[in-house]
């Protein structure tokens, strides 16, 4: 009989000018560097089971980074209202990356929906801003 074997093969190079589907399997705060870590995990079969994680800088502000992630998932960006940043557990975005010419490292550099509209996208309305 013959012994049961599997190839080891290398992820597939990512391509810096598309989008690439993932999925938000953690999401935590961090102390030292200071910000939101969210961990991502490729949905596609060409990367499937590839993992990234982020850091989010804070505070979170119109346009960075952290802000383009939590709209990515429904969240209203609008300054002086709250984001329950463990909602986007389970959520779905497209991740652009580049990569690093001196390390060699692929990092996010964007985010977009991924095309679900959660109903409940972690900004409450009791944190809405007062007149």
């Amino acid at each position: 009989m013959r012994a049961w074997t599997e190839k080891v093969l290398a992820y597939p190079a990512l391509d810096g000018k598309r989008g690439y589907g993932m999925l938000v399997t953690a999401v935590e705060k961090s102390r030292s560097p200071r910000g939101i870590r969210v961990e991502l995990t490729h949905v596609s079969d060409e990367q499937g089971g590839r993992a990234h994680t982020v850091l989010l800088p804070l505070p979170i502000r119109p346009g960075s980074l952290a802000a383009k992630f939590f709209a990515a998932i429904g969240c209203d960006i609008v300054v002086g209202r709250s984001i329950r940043p463990k909602q986007a557990v389970g959520r779905r975005v497209v991740a652009r990356f580049s990569q690093s010419p001196a390390e060699g490292e692929w990092t996010v550099t964007a985010f977009e929906p991924a095309g679900e509209k959660p109903t409940d996208p972690g900004s409450t309305a009791s944190d809405a801003p007062t007149a």
